[in-house]
């Protein structure tokens, strides 16, 4: 009776106690107003208006629709009212509402299950699979959204990638770009549709089912239950991918001993057929484990289904509540005995055997010994008892009493039993801190990263030498496992255990983010911050094409100044020989009218006016080199893409190829002079030139505009950018590639259930961009999933000077047409190597028949050396402008690869030179020039050859006209 007595005096205390604690703290609480003024909390929506504004009794229904995005309703039942009252008063547990639960709230601390109840978010991913929402499992394999959270691996349950709170160290699961607010019932886990869902960050399944990181596409590890993250990749994809059917045009499957199987479904190979949904789901259906391979499912397998050909990979141990995974059929027992260990089942022998050895069916060459094992179970649980301890209480009151406690609260590593602390004295499979207030912990919180001993006795490095050390993230962690360091993943909030690591990745200057991996670089993508990803500085890494570079679109100094150098002479000397021209035919035909004497002057103003385009192309690139001089490559997609490169192709293949046919017009018309040189006055006549010259530039024009003809984009125009398509390795995308990859979407995304095979088939056939589009369009606007084509890279467009496709191969598909103005040109130096050499030899052998005087001799003799020197000069300018590059283009076609530096200097100053040239050699300009300079320097002693000229015979006279004929038509 007196322990009854005195411990109703020691209950009594304690309420006392806790009713004036009580009082104290709420007599300091208050409710804010929402203009800034406070009443108590017992004032608030109690009926009255206290706050000026009302705000304390803003009425409203359960689901609070006038409720700010920051408010949540409060319903008192005692009070039969509902008010709104701002959220933060609901999640720090200021106030209890009826209607207001902390999840209804989304209140950070808590979040509600898919069977709608509302547990701790302090429970996820705790390694207890038993506590919080039965999703959350614990396991860190199979589909699902997969990230770091205080730095452990993390499979976050769904509904958590709506409510805009953080969870994932990097925040990485923000999915959406600003808060969401639940359902107003509170009975739907779903959040409004109010905002934008960032792409950057993640992705959702194409069968809409779940949300994963977007960096866990195309990364060789299925996330999406439909395998939608994997099996659209166009690199490398797992092996699983080859086993789903597709549907071929022909009605056929593609597997013929998978006739049983629908398209989309997983054939395992011997006639058996699977849902993708079954694929990494922890259920082993294909009879070879194909479905729940380590390599792409990263440890879904169960243990006891291991196989042979699963060795060495990563199962799953059947436990409660704890997750334990193994390594199948190495020799070693990973996976606890059948009620060992866990808080099942006691056994009063000895307990079963490990899955992963035992019940896997491994080889006989494991060296695990498994025998038959032995079982009768004893009973369930461990007995229930209690402890008793002496407590004295030095208090007022004096009292001394007998402390009866539960088993669970012996060895929790609190002490009870004060001053004896006899509850916490030698405690089995317990670890013993050295120092502070809680006295021992379980031997699982050992070296598992987190510091459960007051003085870090459990997780410093020579308790835990087999842990990799650092400050991890969130703060709340000091070590992470050795194996998760460089393992792609930032642990640590330093960034320590992915530094310095040596395995396929590549560090971003910036720092923002740390890295990426080895296949994001060079994809055209911005990964880095600063786009060091796609510009390295640094080599081998650092990346220079044929002409460009981080820094520079021609990167070579030497090239960059003769780009320069030749776009001014051609648009100089060009202006020069066309206003020359111009000026000669005009005083031609003010005299006589056009004739068969202005033809030479049309021709060569025609070839000015042609040789001048390609000087404007030749200051386009200067000026484009100049405008983004320092920071080319981070433009480059854009330029090479762009309206002005294509410009710039247009006119150079308009300029060679008219420049290069109006020379072969000039050696055609004085072959003819040559041949007929008493019919040369009056023949061809100007509208024969002129309509000859008319044919050359539309012609010219046409060639260089077919590369731009929407129906041969499949030809010249195969590669396009697509930059929000995670599953192709790169934004720049060839026209087959896509056409591939949009058969595999019609598979995986219910939007195309209904395409038919012929829609298929049309789709294959497509020649353009805008045709492959049109076959899958959602709507009107075009639109297809993951296939904003945003530029087109033409003919023009590959590489950074935008020209021809000079040198190509039988894998280039517009090889025919390069190939054909290639060996065009070719031809056409042939001819005028062949008909100059022709001219020259008519002359020569037309002036040694003829018998004239030695002053008519020595200026035949001038004039012939006059004529072989201009020879001279066309033909060699011809070789090294068409010839180097028609020969190099032969090689590489052949299958001899051309050097990079060959064709930077074939297109820079090779294919520019004639046109530089051409107005010094097939105008007057240079003759002109030498005789002035030569007149000058005889000046004063030519007055006895004048004399002596004017003396000749008649028939001189005859042969030196001739022969300026000859020299005229050169």
């Amino acid at each position: 009776m007196a322990v009854f007595n005195m411990k109703v005096k020691l209950l009594l205390l304690l309420c006392l106690e806790l009713f004036v604690e009580t009082t104290l703290i709420y007599a300091q609480k208050s409710y804010a107003c929402k203009d800034r003024t406070e009443i108590s909390f017992e004032r608030f929506c109690d009926g009255l208006q206290d706050c000026p504004d009302g705000s304390d009794e803003l009425i409203t229904t359960t689901g609070c629709p006038e409720c700010a995005l920051e408010e949540t309703s409060c319903g008192f039942p005692y009070r039969n009212r509902t008010c709104a009252i701002n959220r933060s008063y609901v999640c720090n547990q200021t106030i209890a509402c009826h209607t207001g639960a902390l999840c209804d709230a989304n209140c950070p601390t808590h979040y509600r299950c898919q069977n709608h109840d509302c547990v701790e978010r302090a429970t996820l991913c705790d390694g207890n699979s038993c506590k919080g929402c039965p999703e959350d499992d614990e396991w860190t394999s199979g589909a699902g959204f997969k990230c770091i959270r205080q730095g452990k691996l993390c499979r976050l349950p769904q509904q958590l990638l709506w409510d805009g709170v953080q969870e994932c160290d990097e925040g990485t699961d923000l999915c959406y770009l600003t808060t969401r607010r639940s359902n107003i019932d509170g009975r739907d886990i779903r959040f409004e549709h109010d905002v934008a869902f960032d792409h950057s960050l993640c992705f959702e399944c194409l069968d809409r089912s779940m949300i994963i990181p977007r960096h866990g596409v195309c990364d060789g590890v299925i996330d999406c239950s439909d395998l939608s993250d994997e099996c659209l990749c166009e690199g490398e994809r797992p092996r699983i991918c080859d086993d789903i059917i597709l549907n071929l045009p022909d009605g056929n499957l593609l597997l013929s001993e998978s006739s049983k199987c629908s398209v989309g479904q997983v054939s395992c190979g011997n006639g058996t057929c699977i849902n993708r949904t079954s694929v990494c789901d922890t259920v082993a259906d294909c009879q070879d484990n194909r479905d729940e391979k380590f390599q792409y499912c990263r440890g879904t397998l169960q243990c006891s289904d291991g196989l042979p050909a699963d060795r060495g990979g990563e199962c799953r141990c059947e436990t409660r509540c704890v997750v334990k995974s193994a390594v199948l059929c190495d020799g070693v027992g990973d996976c606890p005995p059948p009620g060992f260990g866990w808080g099942t089942v006691r056994w009063g022998k000895e307990p079963g055997h490990p899955a992963d050895e035992c019940e896997a069916r491994c080889s006989n060459s494991t060296a695990f010994p498994c025998v038959d094992p032995a079982t009768g179970a004893l009973g369930l649980g461990e007995p229930q008892y209690s402890f008793v301890c002496n407590v004295v209480f030095d208090g007022n009151w004096n009292l001394a009493l007998v402390l009866e406690l539960d088993s669970e609260r012996e060895c929790d590593g609190v002490v009870e039993c004060t001053g004896t602390q006899e509850d916490e004295v030698d405690c089995p499979d317990r670890f013993y801190c050295l120092a502070g207030n809680r006295i021992s912990i379980e031997q699982s919180e050992v070296c598992d990263g987190f510091e459960d001993c007051d003085d870090g006795a459990d997780e410093n490095n020579i308790t835990c030498p087999h842990r990799f050390f650092c400050s991890a993230l969130g703060g709340t962690a000091v070590s992470i496992e050795a194996e998760l360091e460089c393992d792609f993943n930032i642990n640590c909030d330093d960034n320590k255990d992915e530094l310095n690591c040596t395995d396929d990745r590549f560090y971003c200057e910036s720092g923002k983010p740390l890295f990426v991996t080895k296949r994001q670089q060079f994809d055209g993508r911005k990964d880095c911050e600063d786009l060091t990803d796609e510009c390295p500085i640094t080599s081998p890494d650092r990346r220079e094409d044929i002409f460009s570079s981080r820094y520079q679109l021609i990167a070579n100094p030497v090239l960059r100044a003769l780009v320069w150098i030749m776009g001014l002479l051609a648009i100089f000397g060009n202006a020069v020989v066309v206003f020359g021209e111009s000026k000669q035919l005009v005083k031609t035909n003010k005299k006589k009218g056009l004739t068969s004497l202005s033809v030479n002057h049309m021709l060569v103003l025609n070839l000015a006016v042609a040789d001048f385009l390609m000087g404007i192309y030749l200051i386009m690139l200067g000026i484009a080199g100049a405008v983004y001089d320092q920071r080319f490559c981070a433009n480059e997609l854009i330029w090479r893409s762009s309206s002005v490169c294509t410009t710039m192709g247009i006119l150079v293949v308009l300029s060679s190829e008219t420049s290069v046919s109006t020379m072969v017009l000039l050696t055609a018309f004085r072959l003819y002079a040559i041949l007929n040189p008493f019919n040369a006055s009056s023949k061809p006549t100007p509208c024969q030139v002129l309509i000859s010259l008319c044919l050359v530039w539309v012609v010219s024009l046409a060639l260089a505009l077919v590369p731009l003809t929407a129906h041969l984009q499949h030809m010249f125009a195969e590669e396009a950018l697509i930059e929000n398509n995670p599953f192709f390795e790169n934004v720049v995308v060839d026209l087959d590639s896509a056409k591939l990859w949009m058969e595999k979407l019609v598979i995986f995304d219910p939007e195309y259930s209904n395409v038919t095979s012929d829609t298929v088939l049309e789709m294959k056939k497509s020649t353009s961009w805008e045709e492959l589009k049109k076959t899958l369009a959602h709507d009107e606007n075009n639109n297809v999933e993951f296939f904003d084509v945003s530029q087109i890279l033409g003919y023009y467009s590959a590489d950074s000077v935008c020209i021809p496709r000079l040198f190509v191969s039988r894998a280039d598909k517009a090889w025919p047409y390069s190939l054909a103005i290639t060996t065009y040109n070719f031809l056409a130096f042939v001819f005028v190597l062949c008909g100059y050499t022709f001219i020259n030899f008519v002359s020569r052998k037309s002036a040694l028949k003829r018998k004239d005087s030695n002053v008519t001799k020595t200026l035949a003799e001038n004039r012939m050396r006059a004529m072989q020197r201009k020879i001279i000069r066309l033909i060699a300018t011809d070789f090294c402008c068409w010839v180097p590059i028609s020969i190099m283009a032969f090689i590489n076609f052949s299958g001899v690869p051309v050097p990079n530096v060959a064709y930077a200097v074939s297109a820079i100053l090779l294919l520019p030179i004639n046109s530089a040239l051409n107005p010094i050699l097939y105008s007057n300009f240079v003759d002109n020039l030498t005789s002035k300079l030569g007149l000058t320097c005889q000046k004063g002693g030519s007055n006895k050859g004048y004399s002596a000229s004017t003396r000749m015979s008649s028939g001189s006279r005859s042969a030196i006209s001739q022969n300026t004929v000859v020299s005229t038509a050169i």
